[in-house]
């Protein structure tokens, strides 16, 4: 079998208040470039965690036309500035991916301004992620996007509340789940068996995380080649609208 291309959905770079990165764009390439990962869908922290605009601007003029990255725009929708407007004017400027941070900026799933960026979402066919909470989290908010049909990427891999990622993903066919440290036997080969590989996709959280404890489960999971691949790969690229 040739190379399959890693695909990892969930980086960052900039500064990170609690100190634990403080990376460049540079910086996370050398990452990706040590484990093997050929293009990664990144967002600045600026943009998550001070002013989503300008940090939504500074990574398109960073990643510029870099092959090696996809631009992830953060939305904030407490800010007339970060909501569905920041969703129509980065679908614009070409991207594929948008982020909410609600462990950072606090809003409840029912709130009216997320119901425009719910709106906005679908009408750009663009993909959501969403990063992984406690119980009853997913919950709300797939009951919240119910009657919006834009691709909706989850984050998570607990144990404790694996089987309510699961039961999402098998009601909402529209729902995907992004594995970031996925660390215990059997929870690829239970996905694949439920819901398939084509709604699995890798991210690492690099680089908070290490990219090779996320990779090393995935790669020694028990899964036929063309499911890997598709894990690897071939999910997040058919969101951006790329061939692998």
């Amino acid at each position: 079998m040739g190379h399959v291309r890693i695909v990892d959905g969930c980086a960052a770079y900039g500064p990170d208040p609690s100190g634990r990165s403080n990376g460049t764009l540079e910086d996370l390439q050398r990452i990706m470039d040590r484990h093997g990962v050929d293009l990664a869908c990144v967002h600045h922290q600026l943009a998550s965690r001070m002013d989503p605009r300008s940090g939504n601007d500074r990574i398109l003029k960073e990643i510029g036309n870099n092959p090696r990255f996809r631009p992830v725009a953060a939305l904030d929708p407490r800010h007339i500035e970060s909501g569905a407007s920041e969703v129509d004017r980065c679908a614009d400027a070409g991207v594929r991916l948008f982020r909410l941070f609600p462990e950072l900026h606090g809003y409840p799933w029912g709130s009216l301004a997320l119901i425009e960026v719910w709106e906005a979402l679908a009408r750009r066919n663009v993909a959501l992620i969403v990063p992984q909470g406690g119980a009853g989290f997913l919950s709300g908010f797939l009951t919240a996007t119910r009657d919006y049909p834009f691709p909706k990427l989850l984050i998570g891999c607990q144990y404790w509340i694996f089987m309510e990622y699961l039961a999402g993903l098998r009601r909402y066919p529209e729902t995907y789940l992004m594995a970031v440290a996925a660390n215990y036997t059997g929870f690829y080969e239970t996905l694949i068996a439920e819901v398939g590989a084509h709604r699995v996709c890798f991210g690492s959280n690099a680089p908070m995380y290490y990219v090779g404890a996320s990779l090393m489960v995935l790669q020694h999971a028990q899964m036929s080649e063309q499911d890997r691949a598709q894990i690897l790969s071939g999910t997040l690229l058919r969101l951006l609208g790329e061939s692998s």
